[in-house]
Formats: C-alpha cells, sequence, structure tokens
C-alpha cells in the first residue's frame, strides 16, 4: 500500500510542477516576447521609412531594405502605407500600421 502511495505523490507532484511550469511560460514569455519583438522591430520600420523618404515609394519587399531572416513580415498597403506584423502563435499576430504610427 505504501508504494502506490508513493506513486500516487510523485504523479500528483509531477503534474503540479508541469501545470506550473506551463502558466509561468503562458503568462511571462508571451508579453516579455512580444516586448521584445516590438522593440527589435524599430530598425526595420526606420529602414523601411528611409527607403521611403529616399526613393519616394516603398521597397517591394523586407529584402530591398537589407533586411534577412527576420520573424517580421511585410505589406505594402497601397503606396504610402505598409504594415510589418510577426505572429505570436498560430493564428494571431501583432501588427504595426504606418498609416496610424502605432501598433494593434
Amino acid at each position: 500500500m505504501n508504494v502506490y502511495r508513493t506513486w500516487f505523490v510523485r504523479i500528483i507532484f509531477l503534474t503540479a510542477l508541469l501545470l506550473t511550469i506551463s502558466l509561468a511560460y503562458f503568462f511571462l514569455y508571451y508579453p516579455i516576447r512580444r516586448h521584445w519583438l516590438i522593440h527589435k522591430s524599430a530598425p526595420v520600420i526606420l529602414r523601411i521609412e528611409n527607403y521611403h523618404s529616399k526613393q519616394g515609394t516603398l521597397p517591394p519587399n523586407l529584402s530591398a531594405v537589407e533586411i534577412e531572416e527576420n520573424p517580421f513580415h511585410y505589406q505594402k498597403q497601397g503606396e504610402t502605407n505598409y504594415i510589418v506584423w510577426f505572429g505570436e502563435q498560430l493564428g494571431e499576430s501583432v501588427a504595426y500600421d504606418s498609416n496610424r504610427k502605432s501598433w494593434r
């Protein structure tokens, strides 16, 4: 009987540990990652704005402003507006709107 109790306590402990790690990941990692990526996007947005100022048009893609392999995506929205975004998790993203000059 004592053996079963020991295993039961171990299973409860491991379940509680996994739950704690999962909650910490969800409540700590996502907000920190989101803030970090928004901060990291400043040079990307600056290069797009500089390209627009110098060329008079928006770049066709991020390669045109010498940005390769990053978590950001870019899309022109007409001749003067664009969005830069990154994915947070499957089906969710955070986007910078150049028209509003803010993240949404």
